[in-house]
């Protein structure tokens, strides 16, 4: 299968129905002389935030667990609707996806074993201003990719892949930090790209590549064959049907019902510290309370059973189950 470009209004319409009426952008942003189309997907379109996330200059769009994030020494489980800052670092686990939303309306990919660095994330200050932000790949795979939105705002915007930066402007690229070498795909769009102090170079050729093997010189750049690029693009995609949290998700997976509340905060800690954004909800059954051990916010129920069946192999949850709220 060939992989195509995402279009730019697709990936906006990932944005929650309920919540497309919030937003921390406004017309004025628009850069001068942007497109109708531009302007009327601010209309339809205008960028969304869940509630208590106006301000920040990221978010987290949808997860799938188990992802972490390290703040001031703090290391904490991930869930949808997250605000993200510099100096946040993200890891994800073996079968993780994170997919992130910056203010400005680009998304950011990250695929799983990964750990990304919010090195700098700065917003502009007045309409019309730059999007500022440096974002460091220590290790797994990524894709950024501009919106119809974001194409109308002005950034400026580094990725560092291990050894290697890439200057971001209107595009789409894909790239990784592996033990043997670092990868930087452009799909679409221009970037340019150096290793450490070399020159830089500026990639403009749509479906093309710059590796840098370990500890030897950069390789020419290439095109990239289709049934490749597929293969990496499914390192950081979501499935649709996968296990993924998401902010308006409405479907639960409860993983045991306990008698105490000192017994399900127990469980509780455990599953935080593997990286499960979990809730506890009591239900009344005659005249005893229980307290069930919940995770919550799974898009759909293929994902919700999916995930209910991973955890009962991989923690010995056996009697969990899936629910719409």
């Amino acid at each position: 299968m060939r992989l195509q470009p995402t279009p730019p209004d697709e990936m906006d319409s990932n944005i929650p129905a309920d919540i497309k009426s919030r937003s921390r952008l406004s017309v004025a942003g628009l850069a001068p002389g942007c497109s109708r189309r531009a302007w009327l997907a601010l209309a339809l379109l205008t960028l969304a935030v869940p509630p208590g996330v106006e301000a920040a200059a990221a978010w987290v769009e949808s997860v799938q667990v188990p992802a972490w994030v390290v703040r001031n020494g703090d290391r904490l489980p991930v869930n949808a609707g997250l605000p993200l800052e510099a100096g946040d670092i993200l890891t994800t686990g073996p079968k993780a996806r994170l997919r992130l939303r910056l203010a400005e309306g680009s998304l950011v990919k990250v695929g799983p074993d990964a750990e990304l660095h919010l090195q700098a994330l700065k917003p502009p200050s007045a309409p019309g201003g730059l999007f500022e932000g440096l974002l460091d790949v220590v290790k797994g795979a990524f894709r950024f990719t501009t919106t119809l939105l974001s194409k109308a705002h002005r950034r400026r915007l580094d990725i560092r892949i291990s050894n290697v930066t890439a200057g971001i402007r209107g595009t789409d690229v894909w790239g990784k930090a592996a033990p043997d070498k670092d990868v930087v795909c452009l799909i679409e769009g221009e970037i340019s790209v150096k290793r450490g102090d070399d020159a830089a170079i500026t990639m403009s050729d749509p479906l093309s590549f710059y590796v840098v093997p370990k500890g030897q010189e950069p390789l020419p750049v290439r095109p990239v064959d289709p049934d490749q690029l597929q293969r990496w693009a499914q390192e950081t995609d979501i499935e649709d049907r996968g296990p993924a949290l998401t902010v308006d998700g409405a479907w639960t997976v409860y993983l045991e019902s306990l008698s105490t509340r000192e017994a399900a905060a127990r469980s509780r800690a455990k599953l935080e510290d593997q990286g499960f954004p979990i809730t506890i909800q009591t239900a009344q059954v005659g005249d005893k309370t229980f307290y069930r051990v919940a995770l919550a916010g799974f898009r759909n129920r293929p994902g919700a059973v999916a995930f209910k069946d991973s955890i009962a192999d991989d923690l010995g949850f056996r009697t969990a189950w899936a629910t719409k709220q």
